[in-house]
C-alpha cells in the first residue's frame, strides 16, 4: 500500500540527503510547534496543517489522522452539528498530535471533541443507554472547558 504524501517524492529525497549528510537533530523547535499552533487556532486548512507536519518528519500516522476525514454519525440530524464544533474537532486533533510528538509516541485516540460531533446527531434520533449519556456529558463538559472557556472548577453537565 503507497503511503500518503503531499510533497515530491524528489523534494523528500532531496532533503533527506542533505539531512543525512549533516547529521542534525530532526526535533522541531519549541517556536516552530508553537507557530504550529498558532495556524491551527487561525482554522487554516486542515490538508495544509497536515503538509507543514509530513515536512517537519512527523510521523505518518500524525499526517493521515489530521489530514483525515472527521466520522459522524450518519442520520437525518446531521447538519444539526455546529460548524464550530467541526473546526474545534480539527484544532483538538492537532493539539493531541503535537502533544504525542512531545512525548515521541503515537496513539490510536479520539478527543473528545470527536466524541461530541459524532455522537449528537445520535442523541436527537432515540434515546440513548446511561452509559451513553454519561459519556456525552463528560464529552460535551470537556469540549465546553476547552473551547468555549467555561469554568474547569466545577462541571457544566452533570448526569
Amino acid at each position: 500500500m503507497d503511503q500518503l504524501s503531499f510533497i515530491p517524492e524528489a523534494l523528500v529525497r532531496t532533503l533527506q540527503q542533505g539531512k543525512a549528510a549533516a547529521n542534525l537533530d530532526t526535533r522541531c523547535s519549541s517556536s516552530t510547534l508553537e507557530m504550529l499552533r498558532l495556524l491551527a487556532s487561525l482554522d487554516v486548512p486542515r490538508e495544509l496543517l497536515a503538509c507543514m507536519l509530513e515536512m517537519a518528519e512527523f510521523s505518518m500516522h500524525h499526517v493521515r489522522y489530521l489530514a483525515g476525514p472527521l466520522v459522524l454519525h450518519r442520520s437525518l440530524w446531521s447538519d444539526a452539528t455546529p460548524g464550530w464544533l467541526k473546526v474545534a474537532c480539527v484544532q483538538d486533533r492537532f493539539e493531541l498530535i503535537l502533544s504525542e510528538y512531545e512525548q515521541e509516541q503515537v496513539g490510536d485516540y479520539a478527543t473528545p471533541t470527536e466524541v461530541l460531533a459524532y455522537m449528537m446527531p445520535a442523541t436527537m434520533e432515540a434515546p440513548m443507554h446511561r452509559n451513553y449519556v454519561d459519556l456525552y456529558l463528560w464529552s460535551g463538559n470537556e469540549v465546553m472547558k476547552n473551547t468555549i472557556g467555561c469554568p474547569k472548577t466545577q462541571p457544566v453537565f452533570m448526569s
